[in-house]
Parts: C-alpha cells; structure tokens; sequence
C-alpha cells in the first residue's frame, strides 16, 4: 500500500494513507471496525463516485486541520456524518 501512495505522491502522512492503512488494521472477529473505514467506506465494487465522496470527506478535515493550526478562533464541523466526525475528533 505504501508503495502504491509513493507512485501516486503521497506521503505516508498523507491522511488518506493513514486512513488506508488505518483499515487494514480492523479487527478480524467482527469487533469495531475503525474510524477511518467510515470515512473511507470500502467495498469490493469502489467506483470514482465512492472515492470522491471519501476525498471529498478527508480534503474537509485538512482544511479544518489547517484552519485550526492558522489560530483564527474556534474550529467546528458540521457534519451529519458520523464517520467524518468521528474522524475529525481523533485528530
């Protein structure tokens, strides 16, 4: 996996990396599955509208992470998401 992110530009801090990588570490007896797999949604069957509503979801949390770190005040999303608010809440 990290060697297709460095094909494609990505840094392994990359938060879809992290959330890709987050995924291959879900619990295999059917426990909770991670933070990042209700961001990134994975299925067998993924097409273009699946992963831009992912890049989509993760490019508002950078922004957000962005914002944050510029000191311009208090930060909030708004999200009827769960996943992405959950996501968002462990960064």
């Amino acid at each position: 996996m990290l060697e297709c992110a460095r094909s494609l530009k990505l840094t392994g801090r990359s938060l879809a990396v992290m959330a890709a990588l987050a995924c291959l570490y879900d619990a295999k007896n059917g426990g909770t599955p991670s933070i990042a797999r209700h961001v990134l949604k994975p299925e067998k069957t993924y097409g273009f509208a699946q992963a831009h509503n992912a890049a989509s979801d993760l490019r508002s949390v950078e922004m957000l992470a962005r914002l944050t770190v510029a000191g311009l005040g208090p930060i909030a999303l708004c999200t009827s998401d769960r996943g992405l608010a959950a996501f968002w809440c462990a960064l």
